[in-house]
């Protein structure tokens, strides 16, 4: 009997060995699942990370090119007009003050040095004006804004006052100057007054200041020298006189320098012909400040 249960009580033993082992190799499956290493590294670099920075966007040009109705012209790094000044000379503004408001300098930093777009073939180069601003000028020429141009492709400064233009890319002035209301020519009589159209001016003696007798048939032979309503006439270097402008009674805007009104002679075909002077004893051609030239030289008498 004893012996019946010894032997039970060594299986019993050997059951809960086995027991024992089993949920030992268990426990052990269970914590080498729960280290396992992930499949992809931890360290791994995203996707979508670049090697390196972007490089900044490259500045604009000082100068560049803009196409319009006036054909290529330059402009600013802004994309705005730029324009010349007819007065200027190389390298030198004479655009100071009031006018420097309006049409503002293009200017850069001190020790920067301008750059040109493609196809700018003109020199550029810098000046430092008289407020010790650097202005930048393409072959000398200096180089501006026009306040009134709100947006790229304005150009409303060209032909301002008969002396401000654009460019183009060469650096060479757009479009031209509209010949002076009165200019000088040189001839047989001196320096004389002339036209827009280079013929010869004249004065009527019987006139008075900014008062014009010569009416009718007479206006049909001296035609007046008239301006558009408006307008203000222009002088060529050298005149020296004043120019105005005074009503005729049919309306029309007569020019006359220091007061006296001027006249072309319908006789006179081209630059040049003075047939005029000295008709009638009445009519004369003027010196640029405005005065009588000669007396009467000619026997004709269609006035």
């Amino acid at each position: 009997m004893r012996s019946i249960r010894h032997k039970s009580h060594i299986k019993v033993l050997a059951a809960l060995g086995a027991v024992a082992l089993l949920a030992a190799a268990c426990s052990s499956s269970g914590g080498a699942a729960s280290t396992a290493p992930s499949t992809a590294p931890s360290t791994a670099p995203s996707a979508a990370a670049p090697s390196e920075a972007a490089p900044p966007a490259a500045a604009a040009p000082t100068v560049g090119i803009a196409t319009g109705a006036l054909g290529d012209y330059l402009v600013g790094p802004d994309g705005k007009t730029l324009y010349l000044f007819t007065p200027d000379s190389a390298n030198t503004s004479t655009c100071e003050g009031g006018c420097l408001e309006n049409w503002p300098a293009l200017i850069v930093e001190a020790g920067a040095t301008p750059t040109a777009a493609a196809g700018v073939t003109g020199t550029l180069s810098t000046f430092a004006r008289s407020d010790g601003a650097l202005q930048v000028a393409i072959n000398g020429v200096p180089l501006y804004y026009f306040a009134a141009d709100s947006a790229p492709g304005d150009t409303n400064g060209q032909g301002v006052g008969e002396k401000w233009f654009v460019l183009t890319p060469a650096g060479e002035q757009v479009g031209a100057a509209a010949a002076p209301t009165v200019g000088i020519a040189t001839g047989s009589l001196g320096d004389y007054l002339v036209g827009p159209d280079g013929k010869t001016l004249y004065l009527f003696t019987p006139d008075s200041a900014n008062t014009s007798t010569c009416e009718g048939g007479c206006l049909e032979n001296w035609p007046a020298l008239i301006v558009e309503a408006g307008a203000t006439p222009t002088a060529a270097a050298g005149v020296t006189g004043t120019l105005s402008t005074f009503a005729r009674s049919d309306g029309a805007l007569q020019v006359a320098i220091n007061g006296v009104p001027l006249y072309y002679f319908a006789a006179d075909s081209a630059p040049g012909d003075t047939n005029g002077q000295g008709v009638g004893e009445k009519w004369f051609v003027l010196t640029p400040a405005g005065e009588q030239v000669g007396a009467a030289t000619s026997s004709r008498t269609d006035y």
